[in-house]
């Protein structure tokens, strides 16, 4: 597992769910009011241990890298950057009862479903938030943003979970 914390891999995972979003999940919506912007993932999947204004920087990096495609002026920085902040206070908030390893990776098989599940829907419910309510720029339209934080906060945690349970499986889990 120590692989997970290098850099490399690191970067490697952010340009994977960068180009699964740009390229795969762009035009992905339902009745255009769910849409999936699963390249949170990367913010979600950090090490546990990592400080938290790395944790920022690389939400400012994949914002502003989402934004430039998307067109969405900061939007995206500014939610992935307040997504990075609130992260450690979910973890503090979902903290088990042991604690926290080094070792331990936000994931469904280190983590366990119930731990990962209120994880996952805290902070990308908190990231869409941010995302359309400053996408409507106005409180006129709160109960339309109010729908596309829930129908996409649904979307993107189902496909977050599609993902877990195909790439993120113990190693000596069987595949039957």
């Amino acid at each position: 597992m120590e692989n997970f914390k290098s850099p490399l891999f690191q970067g490697l995972r952010f340009v994977c769910y960068w180009a699964l979003q740009v390229f795969f999940l762009r035009n992905v919506a339902v009745y255009d009011i769910g849409f999936c912007l699963l390249y949170v993932s990367v913010i979600l999947l950090l090490p546990i241990d990592m400080n938290g204004v790395a944790v920022m920087l690389w939400g400012l990096v994949l914002g502003l890298s989402i934004d430039l495609i998307y067109d969405t002026m900061g939007i995206h920085a500014a939610a992935c950057v307040f997504m990075g902040f609130m992260r450690n206070y979910v973890l503090s908030a979902n903290r088990p009862s042991g604690g926290y390893e080094p070792s331990m990776y936000p994931t469904i098989s280190s983590m366990g479903f119930s731990w990962f599940f209120t994880y996952a829907v805290s902070l990308i419910g908190l990231h869409h938030l941010a995302v359309f309510i400053l996408e409507s720029g106005s409180w006129s339209i709160f109960v339309l943003s109010l729908s596309k934080v829930l129908f996409s906060t649904v979307l993107t945690v189902l496909m977050l979970f599609a993902m877990q349970l195909v790439f993120y499986r113990q190693p000596n889990q069987s595949s039957y």
